[in-house]
């Protein structure tokens, strides 16, 4: 052991023969296979003696290696036989890349010296493989004798070359193999259907597994499909892919008759199908009995379970002909060094066939199912197969890395269908971060104790000191921390990848209740027997009865567009609302408490439910005002389809500059009927602006004063702005300008537009009856009420509903949920505290 200057022991980590115990090693090293066949392969190169001989012969030992370790052992995946495998034929490749560089070294030697003789400009990786691939390949195959002249000569052409010939080939064999793919095979006449019925049912943790047998031309898909309990550990392969929409089927072979499966099934499983070798697979559309609501139900409660248990899980991107292109763009971008300008680089080329093939790539329907979240968070090793391609889940990750440089990001917004991409490569940035922290906080889950105990920790850690030195409105290093190691609870489940899909609305719950820290699975279990509305309305009640009643608060309420009848206080999980959230789920309870408000002050939550009125919720609190003034809702998605592009390139809306600075004057008239702030116009204006922020950032409140100069700023360029799309709508303008004034401030107000879009984006500006400013849901209406409730941050706007008979044939009050709201001069408990007295307000 050393110590080193810090103070801390270290252990010295030396090669094999440079440790301490030299000699042992430098004899282990000389008499180990690899150096004995590099020796054998110079000894021989030198006397030239059988040369051939040897050299056929190790190719023929490796063959005979990989027939009886591979092939004929018909093994299931296992990386512990492909280890034992390589370290066996390592000796005789060594011989034989040896013999082959001894033999060939002046075309190696200029191949991998590249780099060196290529222009500056030219020097691209991906190209440069080509172009060494293209000189190796001649070199050897002609025996030229190497030299400059002959490499600047043929350097010229190999780029072109090398692209026509592999385009060429890609697209023969890709065809090719994608019509003999979809064959329709003769199907066997009066042979019955498999089906699940017909043989015995699951025992509780049984699963079915599917061993795909080696495919042989002209038979198709053949499996076999057999009970395992999962408790064995069985070795298998589970596979992540889309079901899809088409109605097209294909028959496989189980278990020695026909099974009917979707199109997409069928890809996957002659996509993963191999000549040498069999293959064990869990595939949820074969493995699970669709038609048994039962046994799905049960079987999606085990899925974490599943895919934890999977060696490893292979995501099935499908038959994409393109797919080889984009990821050759890909690579290409992300090894371009920091220094290249990428908007520069790739402006020209958005609407070139590698760049579409790349948004269609990220446009992929698998980027966009509700179960991706679990089944790549829990994994161990994740790979994928696009078009006959390859590639690990850290690629995919170091590309999604990518867009978030600003100028690649501008890129994806061109084209309405290059932002969906972009949005899914958002929503996979976000899977990304949820698989880190399930799996950085797997070990404290198997110990409920060490994790509350890393709970509590963190929860002390993230307490600000000023002895820290951090600056008060910046996240200290432990809110970063905390961030990493905050609980995957399902109210932050079901909020941060709400926008992902699923074939049944049920799924949006289910695909979590296993993934969920706060274990939902032990609460209510997948039952597939239970109508969608049913399961959301038990799912609520879940959430409500939890340790944050109002965690999903947000998510609910009518305030904005619903497809699913529902109670007002249960939250429509398919169609969730688009504008930035008030309370985000899921963070520790301590974390930046210097930006949290509570218009309920320290009271706690009263909610109460009766089984005699399923439809209504109690919650306890008080009405304090009412909407009198509303203005329109602020919708910077409303413009998608009215977007163009000038002449030098800019992608921008003119009805968004003219609505936008509309909104604004149209809320400072409104703000003028606001009584409860003073009478002179500064204070008027300083509440306007706290309020369209919700006088708070991310990490401080109230807001710092500093922004009022950015809204002042950002109030002069939407005026400005106004004028330019103005001018541009009637031709007397062609582009946005050009000046670098313009862009700066383009710039200078980015820190207000996001402080703004993250509390009126999707709101409307409202003023009370009483005087208060606020920012209100969507489809908020004059007359609706304003409320503070036991326990809950931000006040509740309800909509006023018929009185209904309650207990005894009483007549009671109840109201419509329209959603959070942000009420300036409320938000601290200026109207309740634990004295106030409240009453059961009844939601419907």
């Amino acid at each position: 052991m050393d110590v080193d200057i810090r103070g801390f022991t270290y252990r010295p980590v030396y090669p094999r023969w440079f440790e301490p115990n030299f000699h042992e090693r430098f004899s282990a090293v000389v008499s180990s296979p690899e150096f004995i066949a590099v020796s054998a392969a110079f000894l021989h190169h030198l006397i030239g003696y059988l040369n051939i001989v040897f050299f056929v012969g190790a190719i023929i030992t490796i063959c005979i290696s990989a027939f009886f370790s591979l092939v004929l052992r018909d093994g299931i995946y296992d990386p512990g036989t492909e280890r034992r495998f390589i370290l066996d034929i390592r000796p005789r490749l060594l011989y034989i890349l040896t013999g082959v560089f001894m033999r060939h070294w002046r075309p190696i030697f200029w191949a991998l010296t590249a780099p060196f003789w290529l222009k500056p400009e030219d020097f691209i990786p991906g190209k440069t493989l080509a172009a060494t691939i293209v000189v190796v390949g001649g070199f050897l195959f002609f025996d030229w004798k190497a030299n400059f002249p002959c490499l600047i000569y043929t350097r010229e052409g190999c780029y072109t070359m090398m692209a026509l010939i592999a385009a060429f080939v890609g697209f023969l064999f890709n065809n090719c193999w994608l019509i003999f793919q979809r064959l329709p095979w003769p199907a066997k006449k009066h042979v019955e259907q498999y089906k699940h019925m017909d043989n015995p049912a699951l025992e509780p943790g049984e699963i079915r597994l599917l061993k795909l047998k080696r495919w042989i031309p002209f038979l198709g898909v053949r499996a076999i499909l057999y009970p395992v309990k999962l408790g064995d550990r069985p070795i298998y392969e589970a596979i992540s892919y889309t079901w899809g929409t088409s109605k097209e089927m294909r028959e496989v072979s189980i278990n020695g008759k026909p099974f009917v499966t979707s199109m997409s099934t069928y890809d996957a499983l002659f996509g993963c199908s191999s000549m040498f070798r069999s293959r064990v697979l869990w595939i949820d559309y074969i493995c699970i009995d669709q038609t048994n609501y039962s046994e799905k139900g049960s079987q999606v409660k085990m899925m974490t379970e599943i895919y934890k248990s999977a060696t490893r899980v292979v995501v099935w991107l499908g038959n994409t002909l393109s797919s080889r292109l984009a990821i050759g763009l890909l690579n290409e971008m992300a090894t371009l060094p920091s220094t290249v300008d990428s908007y520069r680089r790739y402006e020209h080329l958005t609407s070139s066939v590698q760049w579409i093939a790349m948004v269609d790539f990220f446009s992929l329907l698998w980027f966009t199912r509700v179960w991706i979240v679990q089944e790549v968070a829990v994994s161990r090793e994740v790979i994928f197969i696009c078009g006959g391609m390859k590639f690990s889940w850290d690629m995919l990750v170091n590309w999604a890395e990518m867009f978030r440089d600003p100028q690649i990001s501008a890129l994806m917004c061109l084209t309405q269908q290059s932002q969906n991409a972009k949005r899914n490569i958002i929503n996979f940035g976000a899977i990304a971060s949820a698989q880190r922290r399930y799996q950085i906080a797997a070990p404290y889950r198997k110990n409920l104790d060490l994790y509350k105990g890393a709970d509590a920790i963190m929860k002390a850690l993230n307490r600000r000191d000023p002895r820290l030195g951090s600056k008060p409105d910046e996240p200290t290093m432990m809110d970063n921390l905390a961030v990493v190691f905050m609980p995957l609870s399902l109210p932050f489940l079901l909020t941060d990848f709400g926008e992902f899909d699923s074939t049944d609305p049920r799924d949006k719950i289910f695909a979590f209740t296993g993934l969920a820290t706060d274990e939902p699975n032990t609460a209510f279990a997948p039952d597939y027997t239970k109508t969608v509305e049913t399961i959301y309305r038990e799912t609520a009640l879940y959430l409500y009865n939890g340790k944050d009643p109002f965690s999903v608060i947000s998510c609910a309420g009518i305030g904005s567009r619903r497809k699913i009848n529902l109670p007002s206080w249960v939250p429509d999980w398919t169609s969730l609302p688009t504008g930035a959230s008030f309370t985000r789920p899921g963070y520790f309870d301590d974390l930046s408490t210097d930006a949290r408000c509570s218009a309920s002050g320290s009271t706690k939550a009263r909610v109460s439910f009766d089984e005699s009125f399923p439809e209504v919720l109690g919650l306890g609190g008080i009405i304090v005002d009412d909407i009198a003034y509303a203005g329109r809702t602020f919708d910077l998605d409303n413009f998608d389809d009215d977007f163009m592009v000038d002449e030098i390139g800019n992608r921008f809306s003119p009805r968004e500059f003219t609505d936008n600075y509309l909104w604004v004057c149209e809320a400072q008239e409104l703000a003028k009927h606001a009584t409860k702030y003073g009478d002179g116009d500064d204070a008027i204006e300083e509440a306007f602006w706290r309020t369209l922020v919700g006088d708070q950032t991310p990490f401080k409140r109230p807001a710092p004063y500093i922004l009022y100069r950015d809204y002042k700023q950002w109030v002069q360029f939407l005026e400005y702005n106004d004028k330019i799309g103005k001018e541009i709508v009637a031709n007397e303008r062609k582009s946005l300008p050009t000046d670098e004034s313009y862009w700066q401030t383009v710039q200078d107000t980015a820190t207000w537009g996001l402080a703004l879009g993250t509390c009126v984006s999707m709101r409307k500006f409202a003023v009370t009856s009483n005087g208060y400013m606020a920012v209100v849901p969507a489809l908020s209406e004059v007359g609706d009420v304003v409320s503070v409730v036991c326990g809950a941050r931000y006040p509740l706007l309800l909509r006023n509903k018929p009185e209904v008979q309650y207990h005894n044939g009483e007549m009671r009050a109840v109201h419509e949920l329209v959603g959070e709201c942000y009420v300036h001069g409320i938000m601290d408990g200026e109207l309740m505290n634990i004295e106030t007295e409240v009453s059961e307000l009844l939601i419907v």
